[in-house]
C-alpha cells in the first residue's frame, strides 16, 4: 500500500528565500512544492493534502488574499496555513481566524 506524503507549499517571491526554506525543510524530510508568486500556486492547487507557508508582502495578491481564495476554491485542499512577515498582527489574527 502506497501513501502519498502531504507537500508543504512555499509561496514567496524572494527567489533565494525560497530557495533556502525549500531546502531545509527537504533536509527536515518534508516533500516541497515551491511558487514564485499567489497566481502560480492559485494556476497548479491540486486537491492533494499539505500545507502552505506563504509570503505576507508579495507583489500583486499577497498571503492573507492567497489563503482566502484557496480556502474558496478549494476548502480542504490545505489544511494548515503559515504567513511570513515580522510584526504584522493583522496577519497573524486573519490566519488564525480562516482556521490555521
Amino acid at each position: 500500500m502506497s501513501t502519498t506524503m502531504p507537500v508543504v507549499h512555499v509561496v514567496d517571491d524572494d527567489a533565494s528565500f525560497l530557495v533556502a526554506l525549500a531546502r531545509l525543510l527537504k533536509a527536515a524530510g518534508y516533500a516541497v512544492q515551491t511558487y514564485a508568486s499567489a497566481a502560480d500556486f492559485l494556476a497548479k492547487l491540486g486537491d492533494g493534502a499539505g500545507c502552505v507557508i506563504t509570503d505576507l508582502r508579495m507583489p500583486g495578491m499577497d498571503g492573507l488574499d492567497l489563503q482566502h481564495a484557496a480556502i474558496n476554491e478549494r476548502p480542504t485542499s490545505c489544511s494548515s496555513w503559515a504567513t511570513t512577515s515580522a510584526g504584522c498582527s493583522r496577519a497573524l489574527m486573519s490566519s488564525y481566524h480562516q482556521g490555521s
